[in-house]
């Protein structure tokens, strides 16, 4: 904590490598949050973008270099609530770009591809808060400590929000799997 604050310091002193270490830092997890609010990974990368250019305009504003994290935070859902009234999004699947499986067979591609935006819809689902943990800690692959950190809430915050949210995603697993015909099993093939 000692090194973040030092680097605040010497960025809000106009050093610019003390800026471009503290974008390098954050970036995923700026993006990261974007993207669990936003749910489009351009629009994320807007927020986030703009949330740093924003930051670097304003940081002489901020009185203590301690709350650095939890201020970059703030300008960052700021963004993201400026972009939704901006464009009234609606939730949207992931693009194929970012689906592509290295799987060579076109029907075992459709069916990754089908599995990932169900998975995606699922946590998309769930509410903000389970979202954007789930988001941090699986996409990002942020430890519990750094989320909370990063989030201003307590570690057995994350902890719960993150229990809480496999629970619903597993019930949720369990419905799709219940619907989905299982092609495996011997007594599918029985009679054929």
């Amino acid at each position: 904590m000692r090194e973040l604050n030092k680097l605040v310091t010497r960025a809000q002193n106009g050093d610019i490598d003390a800026f471009n270490v503290l974008v390098i830092r954050f970036q995923d997890m700026a993006l990261r949050c974007a993207y669990s609010f936003l749910k489009d990974f351009q629009l994320s990368q807007d927020a986030a973008q703009e949330a740093f250019v924003r930051a670097f305009k304003s940081l002489h504003s901020l009185r203590s270099p301690d709350a650095f994290v939890a201020w970059f935070r703030c300008i960052v859902f700021s963004r993201c609530n400026r972009i939704t009234r901006r464009n009234h999004l609606d939730p949207v699947a992931l693009d194929d770009e970012v689906l592509q499986s290295p799987i060579q067979n076109p029907l075992d591609q459709l069916e990754v591809r089908e599995r990932e935006v169900l998975i995606s819809r699922a946590i998309q689902a769930l509410p903000a808060e389970e979202c954007q943990i789930t988001t941090l800690f699986y996409f990002g692959e942020y430890s519990h400590s750094e989320i909370a950190d990063f989030l201003d809430i307590p570690t057995y915050t994350v902890n719960n929000r993150l229990r809480k949210a496999r629970k619903s995603l597993k019930k949720w697993l369990i419905l799709l799997h219940k619907d989905i015909p299982n092609r495996n099993r011997l007594s599918a093939n029985k009679f054929r």
